[in-house]
């Protein structure tokens, strides 16, 4: 339990890193934009986490295994031990849990916010929609005690613990498919890195948060948080050393910007992987590399217009993670001789998360376009923030 006082601020740290990361991609005149769209958006979601989301994706009376009620333990009610207090051991324990439930939420929208150039007020408004409709019952489905997929679900006997659990999906699969419904309605075209400098103290600090989730959950399942942060390790840095060789292959250069996308696409493949042996982290780190590398230029080749490479990133080693958690976990996997039936509720669930994500953040996305002026036009950091950036003076204040 005192380990995880020291695993929150990790997973508050990656918040900083997703700010720095997607500004140091984006535009000049994006980037105290980028910055404030990551702080506003942890102003919205954890409150709302907090009011009623916990109960409806995670503590709340299971209706129908889809869905929990978000009233049953609005404003963490139920989750409060009334005979020891609010700082009793029982309710320390529920608010930890809490707590790290709702950075996780925080962090996934932090993902989606790089997506495109998005003004402050509609983001906000298609958050507040897509974390109703879309990320509470996903969550639900995945993580809830009784969720339909989760570990102790109708589907618990072919599932271990951890390859029901919610995050490999919620950090990889839905952020990646939710930019994807986004970008397609926002036509935005991508643009050269304005301050790699930004983007790669940026990639360390999501590096950092996405190890402490790690070795959150881990612990919460009862397994050896050491192990957990040796696998992250060889997994993001295997998978950065990929990019930089494929890189050297087919482009005749290094770039730093390509190994910190190795490093992210690492980070996300150890959610879902931070449990095999080191062998098989390896392979699965060569293989996701492989395929998020190819996914990239395929996407370039195609005029696929994914600015931040959020659909290669996050949705490719997201997927690959529960795939690979399929063939090489110890206590089901298939290639292990346990059979084929956690291959077979790892796919359903890629499938599930997909679709959905993407279906439900394109209408969403072209409601919110429709009701909201200005939605992707203009210098953002002038338009929100009042402040605008000329090349040979720096930072202005627009009168």
């Amino acid at each position: 339990m005192t380990y995880l006082y020291f695993l929150l601020p990790c997973i508050f740290l990656s918040f900083l890193g997703g700010s720095l990361y997607y500004a140091g991609l984006g535009k000049k005149t994006d980037i105290l934009h980028y910055f404030g769209l990551s702080f506003a958006t942890l102003c919205l979601i954890f409150p709302l986490f907090i009011l009623f989301g916990y109960s409806y994706s995670v503590s709340g009376k299971n209706l129908g295994g889809i869905i929990g009620d978000p009233f049953s333990d609005f404003l963490l009610r139920s989750s409060l031990s009334l005979s020891s207090g609010a700082y009793g051991p029982s309710s320390l324990k529920s608010l930890i849990g809490v707590a790290f439930y709702a950075l996780v939420a925080c962090l996934c929208f932090i993902f989606i916010s790089g997506a495109g150039r998005m003004r402050t007020a509609p983001w906000l408004i298609y958050s507040i929609l897509f974390f109703i409709f879309v990320f509470c019952p996903l969550c639900f489905i995945f993580s809830a005690p009784d969720g339909l997929m989760s570990y102790s679900g109708p589907f618990s006997q072919s599932l271990s613990a951890h390859s029901a659990s919610s995050l490999p999906c919620l950090l990889g699969v839905i952020p990646g498919c939710a930019a994807l419904g986004l970008e397609i309605v926002l036509k935005n075209e991508p643009s050269k890195p304005a301050m790699p400098v930004l983007s790669l103290p940026g990639c360390f600090f999501l590096e950092a948060g996405l190890m402490g989730i790690c070795m959150g959950e881990v612990i919460l399942f009862g397994g050896s948080p050491a192990y957990a942060a040796i696998s992250f390790i060889l997994n993001s840095s295997f998978s950065g050393l990929c990019f930089a060789i494929l890189e050297k292959i087919f482009y005749k250069h290094f770039s730093s910007l390509s190994f910190a996308t190795g490093l992210l696409c690492g980070g996300v493949l150890s959610l879902s992987c931070f449990r095999l042996s080191p062998l098989f982290c390896l392979i699965s780190s060569l293989l996701t590399s492989l395929a998020s590398f190819f996914f990239i230029r395929m996407e370039n080749r195609l005029g696929f217009k994914d600015p931040f490479q959020i659909l290669s990133v996050n949705a490719v080693p997201g997927a690959l993670g529960l795939i690979f958690l399929s063939f090489f976990s110890p206590s089901s996997g298939l290639l292990l001789g346990k059979g084929a039936s956690l291959l077979v509720i790892s796919i359903c669930s890629i499938l599930l998360a997909a679709f959905y994500t993407f279906a439900l953040s394109f209408l969403i996305a072209i409601f919110v376009k429709r009701i909201g002026k200005g939605w992707a036009e203009g210098n953002l950091d002038a338009l929100d923030l009042g402040e605008s950036y000329v090349e040979e003076k720096g930072w202005i204040e627009k009168k």
